[in-house]
């Protein structure tokens, strides 16, 4: 996926500058160039990172290594010792898993119990666009056509935002790059 997604921004950079648009086009290499700086401290992780290989990976040889060790120590523990990297880590997880769902419901309940309470009739009042409610209006369906065209317009708005540099150069790029960028 990385690979396609920076052929898609050659072509959309290369449609941005043909067309003039040079603003776009260096908040375009600086997304860019942050993205990369993601992907290449990913690569060093998971690729070069300063602990021992042998540890995080379990082949067959790994395992017919700790096999003969067991037989030949007859501990257990002096075999699985070395794998103290892979509990550390599950231990991790672990601790996030229990720690984080804690952690919200603990400022959930702060949330609740220290906001100030001051029940008002205006804050169960529907929101008319600037108009003062009219009626007993508050929790009843009410038609939303006007509020799906606005979401629609924002949609398309957007779509037109980020073809709009490409869509003159794109009889310049060839179907390649027409599919590329859709």
């Amino acid at each position: 996926p990385p690979l396609v997604g920076f052929f898609a921004k050659q072509q959309v950079l290369f449609s941005t500058i043909y067309s003039g648009f040079y603003f776009l086009s260096f908040i375009a290499i600086l997304v860019s160039v942050v993205s990369a700086s993601y992907y290449l401290k990913i690569i060093r992780v998971l690729c070069f990172s300063s602990y021992d290989s042998n540890y995080a990976s379990i082949t067959y040889k790994n395992l017919n290594i700790l096999n003969k060790e067991l037989e030949e120590s007859h501990s257990i523990e002096k075999v699985f010792l070395n794998q103290r990297y892979f509990y550390n880590l599950m231990l991790t997880f672990y601790v996030f898993l229990i720690f984080v769902p804690v952690l919200v419901l603990i400022l959930l309940l702060l949330n609740i119990f220290l906001s100030p309470h001051e029940p008002i009739t205006e804050k169960v009042d529907a929101y008319e666009c600037g108009f003062y409610p009219v009626g007993e209006q508050t929790r009843h369906p009410f038609i939303i056509n006007y509020f799906l065209i606005c979401l629609i317009f924002l949609v398309f708005e957007a779509e037109v935002l980020m073809f709009l540099p490409s869509i003159p150069t794109l009889i310049y790029v060839g179907s390649y790059g027409i599919i590329v960028a859709i």
